[in-house]
């Protein structure tokens, strides 16, 4: 957010629109600092870059912005209410809540600008409330399955996917078959897609 804001002034002060300002803003604020260098290589180990054509998904942040579009399942920042202290929302988008009643037909809203978008989430979650959200809608067969979330937390399970970490030094909070099966599917639809001329 904090880059984000410092660009907007840099911008603004240039006398850009506004509508300027937000395109060069989320390019310069999405996945900022150490997530988008592990964001990149998970994407290109996944075969993104190849199923869009271009050299590396960093490009996704920089000469190809029109290829991406990067979002959050909740469009708006949310809190969780805890013993009357609000605390940072990271539960399940569980459907028949009023949190997916809200937020599903948004994603849609958003997805139906795209119609030929290919849907790749980060982290479980995230794919859980995709399934929910798409189903029954042309995207269901355009969601990919979920690559780690390129946080630092998730360190272990990045490290892994990338080849950098061997099945027999991974701790136990990590499964690899999981990882080594997501692998497998994303770059087996996104050749079935491409193939198809689905791009």
């Amino acid at each position: 957010m904090n880059n984000m804001l410092a660009e907007a002034a840099r911008l603004i002060h240039q006398g850009l629109s506004d509508d300027e300002v937000l395109r060069r803003c989320k390019a310069v604020g999405s996945f900022s600092g150490p997530m988008r260098k592990n964001l990149v290589e998970l994407m290109d180990e996944a075969g993104i870059a190849e199923f869009l054509d271009i050299e590396t998904t960093a490009q996704l942040f920089s000469d190809k912005q029109d290829l991406v579009n990067l979002t959050s399942c909740i469009r708006y920042p949310t809190f969780a209410v805890k013993t009357g202290k609000e605390a940072n929302f990271n539960a399940e988008i569980k459907q028949g809540t009023k949190l997916f009643d809200f937020a599903a037909p948004l994603t849609l809203e958003e997805l139906n600008k795209a119609p030929n978008a290919v849907l790749l989430p980060l982290g479980p979650k995230v794919q859980h409330y995709l399934e929910k959200a798409v189903k029954g809608t042309n995207f269901e067969n355009r969601l990919l399955p979920e690559l780690p979330h390129p946080s630092g937390a998730n360190a272990e399970r990045i490290a892994y996917f990338l080849g950098r970490k061997t099945k027999e030094t991974l701790s136990s909070r990590t499964n690899p078959e999981k990882l080594d099966n997501s692998k497998k599917n994303i770059k087996k639809i996104l050749r079935s897609l491409k193939t198809r001329g689905s791009k």
